[in-house]
């Protein structure tokens, strides 16, 4: 996938307009960072998500104020986006061609990565070194 076919999919799922008036009503305008962060090789922390939040020209504020904004408001947009996206991937053909799509329904990759938590964690999560880590499993369908 090149960087235009990414854009023009995120913008399908979440043009502008559609992402002012889902964060209006909260004043949460750090969605897109949110979106952008969760791609990067930092797993899209809090901290990475102000430093891109800043980066791309909004008002400073201090990171108290900034991490405030992370509460229920921001859920209820986010469960907002997550539908659209869904409704998007859903709306698209299914991509089993020739002999696949007479005998499959759809195709499945599996996937874990291990994520480090705070060290604060570690009683709860214990890591394999000293560190409190979360294993997380996820299965992506490559056919829908």
């Amino acid at each position: 996938m090149l960087g235009s076919d990414v854009r023009k999919v995120f913008e399908t799922i979440l043009p502008g307009e559609i992402l002012l008036e889902l964060a209006r009503p909260s004043s949460l305008q750090i969605l897109r960072a949110m979106i952008i962060a969760a791609a990067t090789g930092y797993g899209g922390r809090q901290a990475d998500v102000m430093r891109l939040y800043l980066e791309a020209g909004a008002e400073e504020v201090v990171r108290g104020g900034f991490y405030a904004w992370f509460g229920e408001r921001l859920e209820t947009v986010v469960l907002a986006v997550r539908k659209r996206a869904l409704d998007y991937g859903l709306s698209l053909p299914r991509d089993l061609p020739g002999i696949l799509g007479a005998h499959v329904t759809d195709w499945h990759i599996v996937d874990s990565s291990t994520v480090k938590l705070d060290k604060a964690l570690r009683a709860e999560y214990p890591g394999t070194g000293d560190y409190a880590a979360l294993k997380i499993h996820k299965r992506f369908s490559v056919g829908l």
